[in-house]
């Protein structure tokens, strides 16, 4: 059966830094960019994703509160397919969504722990503040550990409605805590000490120009360290996995093919 509403991939946002966003997580002391508006855009950020090797968890702040629920920060995907994720992206603010992405198959991040989210409960959730985490009560009927799933959802609301379902979601969480002594807390792709594999990931950036620049980025990795420290260095194999893929070619196709997938250029 053909699916047009549905892809293999899933696929991370990339978008400016903010107090709400990427790089506003963890307490641990991470690097900070250089506070330079023109090198906090989306672009600069998804070469410092390059170079650290790994995808960084977050909070996902909004107006100063955090939207993930229980002890640890999480990675966001969308499962949206190729021209949804266009449409998307025209619609919304550019702050937290841009065309800028990093996209993994579905498959490989499901066997690295990643799980679709939660859109509300059966019954009303009850929130609860413990170790100055945002938490949900044991009555909610959702785990600790299974909360960074759950988004808050009202599609009845007549004055605040809540509805995200149409992102279709899927978040990851560092079960392993496999970087917790290297005061590191993300998602690697690239690191040879890794306990995860990848055997393709796409970087989608806006124009040729980008892509040659994160081309000629990636040929330098292989064999460096990455800008995280803790002798965590790219592994050539799995660099040589990742393709750059600039929104300039696709868009083309776009025009007379609506239901665009990754599928449909090739990725599989």
């Amino acid at each position: 059966m053909i699916r047009y509403d549905t892809t293999k991939w899933l696929t991370h946002f990339v978008h400016k830094k903010n107090t709400d966003g990427y790089n506003a997580l963890i307490e641990g002391g991470l690097r900070k960019f250089q506070e330079n508006a023109r090198k906090n855009g989306p672009f600069s950020v998804l070469k410092q994703i390059l170079t650290d090797g790994y995808l960084k968890c977050s909070w996902s702040e909004r107006s100063g509160k955090r939207t993930i629920y229980g002890p640890k920060p999480a990675i966001c995907f969308t499962e949206m397919p190729l021209g949804a994720i266009l449409e998307y992206v025209k619609q919304r603010d550019p702050k937290y969504v841009s065309e800028y992405g990093i996209a993994f198959l579905k498959e490989e991040l499901f066997r690295a722990g990643t799980r679709p989210v939660i859109y509300g409960l059966t019954s009303d959730p009850v929130e609860e503040d413990i170790d100055g985490f945002r938490n949900l009560s044991s009555t909610s009927g959702i785990s600790l550990n299974e909360q960074y799933r759950y988004v808050a959802t009202n599609l009845g609301g007549k004055i605040n409605p809540i509805d995200w379902t149409h992102e279709r979601e899927w978040r990851w969480v560092d079960n392993l805590n496999w970087f917790e002594d290297m005061g590191i807390k993300g998602l690697p792709f690239s690191i040879k000490r890794s306990p995860y594999k990848f055997n393709k990931v796409i970087i989608m950036v806006k124009t040729s120009k980008e892509k040659e620049e994160l081309l000629t980025l990636l040929q330098k990795l292989p064999g460096t360290e990455s800008t995280s420290g803790g002798e965590l260095f790219h592994f050539k194999s799995k660099c040589e996995n990742i393709e750059i893929l600039d929104s300039e070619t696709w868009e083309e196709i776009f025009a007379t093919n609506k239901t665009l997938k990754l599928e449909d250029l090739g990725y599989i």
